[in-house]
């Protein structure tokens, strides 16, 4: 996988102080990472090995810190916000990409909003990944 050029560096770094600000268990090489990014004073710090892991995580952990990549079609602009009070997890029916609208029973520190089995599901993805998001429960 290679980066994508039409991404610009300024991209990047939106996503990067999202990811650094979020409450996300990251793994060790990840930490790593965002230390040299976070302490670094260059204006091109990115090289194309680092423009590449960026997007990796960005798709890894973009939708966590409300920042999706920009070259998924995850969430196209035509998908309705979710209901108030409801799971805006993203979900496929019937072909259709589509939030959850299950009622919230979890909510993140970013205010996105899981029912109990989207925020068991993605608590157990990230538990597998070596990751960790805190859940606090919702209510509206």
């Amino acid at each position: 996988m290679n980066f994508d050029p039409t991404i610009t560096d300024a991209q990047r770094v939106t996503f990067l102080q999202a990811l650094s600000a979020s409450d996300l268990s990251l793994t060790d090489w990840e930490k790593d990472f965002m230390s040299s990014f976070a302490h670094s004073t260059s204006n091109n710090w990115f090289t194309d090995g680092r423009r590449k892991s960026t997007e990796a995580m960005w798709r890894k952990y973009g939708s966590e810190v409300n920042q999706l990549y920009p070259g998924d079609d995850v969430r196209p602009r035509s998908i309705p916000a979710a209901d108030p009070d409801a799971c805006e997890y993203f979900v496929k029916l019937d072909g259709v990409q589509q939030h959850c609208n299950a009622p919230a029973v979890w909510i993140n520190k970013n205010k996105f909003r899981y029912c109990e089995a989207h925020g068991e599901a993605v608590q157990k993805d990230l538990r597998r990944r070596g990751g960790h998001m805190e859940l606090r429960p919702f209510s509206s």
